[in-house]
C-alpha cells in the first residue's frame, strides 16, 4: 500500500513548502485500504497459534468487488463496495 507522508521543505529562495512523499507501509500486514493495520484476530492465551493472515481477494476472485476501492482496482467507487476493511485470520491448535 501506497500512503502519503506530508512534509515541509524549504526551497532555494528560503520559502516553505509542502511536498506529498508516497510511502510504502507494511503491504504484508494492512487490513485496511488506507494503509493501516486497524483489525485483529486474537485468539485465547491458552491457544496455540499457528499461522496468522490478512486475506486480500486476487483479481478476478470471486467476491473481490465487495472489498475493492479506488486504491486497490476498478470499480473503487461504486456502491457494491461493502468495506475498505480486509478479513483478518488465524489457525490456532487445540489440544
Amino acid at each position: 500500500m501506497i500512503t502519503s507522508a506530508n512534509r515541509t521543505h524549504q526551497n532555494q529562495q528560503g520559502q516553505r513548502t509542502k511536498t506529498t512523499a508516497k510511502v510504502t507501509l507494511n503491504p504484508e500486514t494492512r487490513t485496511a485500504t488506507f494503509g493501516s493495520r486497524v483489525d485483529y484476530a486474537v485468539p485465547s492465551a491458552d491457544l496455540d497459534v499457528v499461522d496468522t493472515g490478512v486475506y486480500w481477494q486476487a483479481k478476478g476472485e470471486e467476491g473481490r468487488l465487495l472489498f475493492n476501492d479506488s486504491r486497490v482496482g476498478d470499480r473503487g467507487t461504486d456502491k457494491e463496495v461493502s468495506s475498505d476493511h480486509r478479513f483478518v485470520w488465524a489457525t490456532v491448535k487445540i489440544d
